[in-house]
């Protein structure tokens, strides 16, 4: 078992355009160990399990109320998601 494991790695990437546009990507993974259901003695130490982006364009005065709406909607999602496959779970889905 990897102690660092599982992960949650946010990623900011930007970049500067023409005049006053930087453009931006926000992603948001889950990284964990896995094993294949189709064949379980393949086993990964480690596997992103789960990824979302958010690409967009923003302006330096913009730049931070931008990247924090997008990091909440890359989180939002993981939400959601993560809910939806546990609800299916605790269903027997």
């Amino acid at each position: 078992e990897h102690p660092a494991l599982p992960e949650l790695r946010v990623s900011f990437e930007c970049a500067g355009g023409s005049g006053d546009a930087h453009a931006y990507v926000v992603s948001l993974r889950v990284q964990q160990a896995a094993q294949m259901l189709r064949d379980n003695q393949i086993n990964l130490s480690e596997a992103v399990t789960w990824y979302t982006s958010v690409i967009g364009v923003t302006t330096s005065a913009n730049a931070a109320a931008d990247l924090q709406d997008a990091l909440d909607e890359t989180l939002t999602t993981l939400v959601e998601a993560w809910t939806a496959a546990n609800a299916e779970t605790e269903r027997g889905g």
